[in-house]
C-alpha cells in the first residue's frame, strides 16, 4: 500500500465518522423543535386557561370568543400530532388525558351543533379523539 492509500482510506473513514455526526445532530434538532411546540402549545393553553378565569368567566358572548380560541388551540395540537410533527411518545402521552378529557368536557359541552357534527369542522380534532380512545367524539 502506497502513502495515497492511507491518505485515501483515513479521508473515507473521516467522512464517515462526519456523516454519522451530521445525522446524529439533525435528529437531535428534531427532537427539540418538537419539544418546543409542545412546549409552546402548553403555554398557550395554560395562557387560554388563565384568561378564561381573569377576564371571560360570568359573560356568555366572551366565554363563547374564548372557547373557539380554546378548541382551535386544540385543533392545532391535534393537527401536529395527526401529522407527526410531534413524535415524541412521552409528550403526546402526557397531553393525552386532558386531551380526552378537554374534548369530552369543553368541546361536547359549549362547541355548538355544527362544530360536533360537521365532519370538516375540527376535523383534527376529532380524529385525534378517536385515535387515543377507539371512540367518536358525540354527544351521548
Amino acid at each position: 500500500m502506497t502513502e495515497f492509500d492511507y491518505v485515501g482510506w483515513i479521508a473515507a473513514i473521516a467522512a464517515a465518522i462526519g456523516l454519522g455526526f451530521t445525522a446524529f445532530q439533525l435528529r437531535a434538532n428534531n427532537k427539540t423543535r418538537q419539544l418546543e411546540l409542545v412546549e409552546t402549545i402548553y403555554h398557550d393553553i395554560h395562557s387560554l386557561e388563565q384568561l378564561f378565569y381573569e377576564r371571560y368567566t360570568g359573560n356568555p358572548k366572551k366565554e363563547e370568543h374564548w372557547r373557539t380560541l380554546f378548541f382551535q388551540q386544540l385543533e392545532w395540537f391535534a393537527f401536529l400530532v395527526n401529522e407527526k410533527k410531534i413524535k415524541d411518545k412521552k409528550s403526546i402521552d402526557f397531553f393525552k388525558p386532558a386531551f380526552i378529557d378537554w374534548c369530552k368536557y369543553l368541546f361536547l359541552e359549549f362547541a355548538d351543533e355544527d362544530q360536533i357534527t360537521n365532519p370538516t369542522r375540527f376535523e383534527e380534532l376529532k380524529k385525534l379523539y378517536t385515535k387515543f380512545t377507539g371512540q367518536n367524539l358525540q354527544k351521548t
